[in-house]
């Protein structure tokens, strides 16, 4: 069945290709002869292909004396459309006068495709088709059409536009129409008539939404213009008093610097009925610095190659106020009078400042390896003032490399100097090297660093022997301080 379908498809096209005019059709004439091409009544001959010249032995008398050509006039063409394009009959002369000569010598022919089509058939408009108007009142449109179909263009003709248009429109009954009133939205409520205790209060609204035009109906229809309603029914309100401030709570920390709270409720009277609440009158709570004595200072000591630990209670954490790993007295770890007295680690304070600041708990091991060793042959101890500070108060610590500017800066806060080292304790920072000291410590560095910082809000200090002097010569140094903002 679809094979069937198939053909029947295939056998349409070619028929309607060999009934419409454009069937392909040749015509071939040896050198010297006449061509005449024509068409049947009411179609005109379209040139689909010439070529004046030789190609093959086959035609016009080619004979092995001759000279192959295998060539063509560039003019064939040209030169058959302007003798038969569009025209029903025609005659072309296969000489080299009309052509020229591609190969001379050689006996040519003039080979042309060709079919045939029909005359072009140019549209024509069906009379005018009147729509009715767009809308019956207030100005619409009318809408005139027609079609290019009488007859419709055919065979390459022209369609209508040359005709003019297919379509316009023209305005009709423009008489206004009639427009009933409608209500603007209500307007607010007015005043209520007393302020408490029940009252009244009306509102109005008006025909002009729109309003009623070319007999159009008014807002009647639609309702009232104006309604009320009851108001303030409420009993007179009674505005809020705060009662009396109760005791001061417990201070936050035991030490260091803290806060504790008193609060009152707005209860003398309760505010009722819309009245006022005790804002107006200041915060329902308020606070007080409480416990501003510094925390106390503890000490621990524990000998060489021995741990030391610290721990505070939550909420406290560890600041290391003054460390020293080495000898000052005989009385500690099995002093003999041969050992030397009175050495002393200058990282002593930095390093045990790193394990331990702004921690709750922290162990140091006592060992030449933590803090170097001060003074060989000697037997050691570390000794570690510190406090245990709550945990709101931060040690913040600030490193700068010699000849460089330190800034610290607290905001609104001041400044408070826990420690200041301008020296080196260490071969970690500032471009140590190895035939460089690591042991070495300005003595002035508290005391320089307090004076220009302590208390302030912010502070400049620069790194450099002329602040603080040379501890050590032939050594990169560093500024090291530790500080809190309060």
């Amino acid at each position: 069945m679809v094979n069937l379908r198939l053909s029947f498809v295939v056998l349409f096209i070619v028929f309607m290709y060999t009934n419409s005019g454009f069937a392909k059709s040749s015509k071939r004439v040896c050198e010297n002869k006449t061509m005449r091409i024509s068409c049947s009544s009411g179609r005109v001959i379209q040139i689909r292909r010439a070529m004046y010249g030789r190609y093959t032995t086959s035609y016009c008398g080619w004979n092995i004396f001759q000279g192959r050509c295998n060539s063509h006039s560039s003019r064939s063409l040209h030169e058959v459309k302007l003798r038969c394009q569009n025209k029903r009959s025609c005659s072309v002369n296969a000489v080299n006068g009309v052509f020229g000569d591609p190969c001379f010598g050689t006996r040519k022919y003039l080979e042309v495709d060709y079919y045939c089509r029909y005359l072009p058939v140019d549209g024509g408009y069906t009379k005018w088709n009147i729509h009715r108007c767009s809308r019956s009142c207030g100005g619409g449109t009318k809408t005139f059409t027609r079609a290019c179909t009488n007859p419709s263009p055919k065979f390459g003709g022209r369609n209508c536009e040359m005709l003019g248009p297919a379509t316009f429109t023209e305005a009709c009954n423009s008489e206004p129409c009639p427009i009933n009133g409608g209500f603007s939205k209500w307007g607010k409520y007015g005043v209520c008539s007393v302020k408490c205790g029940g009252g009244m209060q009306s509102r109005r609204r008006t025909c002009t939404n729109p309003s009623p035009q070319h007999g159009g109906l008014y807002c009647t229809r639609l309702g009232p213009n104006s309604s009320t309603r009851a108001c303030n029914q409420h009993a007179c309100p009674i505005n809020g008093g705060f009662s009396k401030w109760r005791k001061y709570g417990v201070c936050s920390v035991k030490c260091g610097g803290g806060m504790q709270s008193r609060r009152r409720t707005c209860t003398n009277p309760s505010p009722q009925y819309g009245g006022l609440d005790c804002t107006r009158h200041g915060p329902n709570s308020s606070t007080r610095s409480c416990n501003q004595h510094a925390c106390p200072i503890l000490l621990k000591r524990v000998c060489q190659d021995k741990t030391l630990q610290i721990k505070c209670a939550p909420g406290y954490i560890v600041r290391i106020h003054d460390a020293l790993y080495g000898r000052m007295s005989k009385a500690y770890c099995g002093w003999r009078f041969y050992y030397s007295k009175g050495c002393r680690s200058h990282s002593s304070v930095s390093q045990t400042a790193n394990m331990c600041n702004n921690k709750r708990t922290c162990s140091v091991s006592a060992t030449n390896k933590v803090y170097g060793n001060p003074c060989v042959g000697t037997h050691k101890y570390l000794e570690v003032k510190y406090s245990c500070e709550p945990r709101t108060t931060v040690l913040q610590l600030k490193r700068v490399c010699q000849d460089k500017t330190m800034t610290i800066n607290c905001g609104k806060k001041r400044i408070h100097i826990k420690s200041a080292s301008y020296g080196r304790t260490s071969r970690r920072y500032c471009g140590y090297k190895i035939f460089h000291q690591s042991n070495c410590h300005a003595k002035s560095s508290s005391r320089v660093v307090t004076s220009r910082c302590e208390n302030k809000k912010r502070c400049i200090v620069k790194a450099s022997n002329k602040v603080f002097g040379n501890p050590c010569f032939l050594t990169s140094k560093y500024l090291e301080v530790s500080y809190t903002c309060k």
